[in-house]
């Protein structure tokens, strides 16, 4: 009976880190990621540089990220890529985009 239940609680394990591996792997699946790295003074344009890099990719749907190095600290800005056409037809400027569309950690 202790075999079994070893064999049982191994088996629920492996099955929940296999189902945690696919459930990452779905979440970054439509997720397109620009890696830059920056100084503090110079970090709105790099944040334009990976808007403009995401944009020309030429991805219309899921996610696009951005990850800036700022002097060893990474801040990731996460942007659905359907909202950039709103940036690309004038009806929004930068400012107003980074407030309303994008968020960051």
């Amino acid at each position: 009976m202790k075999n079994f239940v070893k064999i049982f609680g191994l088996t629920i394990f492996f099955a929940s880190l296999l189902f945690g591996a696919y459930v990452i792997s779905i979440e970054n699946k439509d997720t397109l990621v620009v890696s830059l790295s920056t100084d503090c003074k110079s970090f709105n344009e790099t944040l334009a540089i990976g808007i403009q890099t995401l944009y020309e990719s030429g991805i219309t749907t899921g996610q696009g990220k951005i990850k800036i190095d700022v002097m060893g600290t990474e801040i990731t800005a996460i942007v659905k890529m359907n909202d950039l056409r709103k940036l690309s037809n004038g009806k929004t400027d930068l400012a107003t985009f980074i407030r309303n569309y994008m968020s960051f950690s």
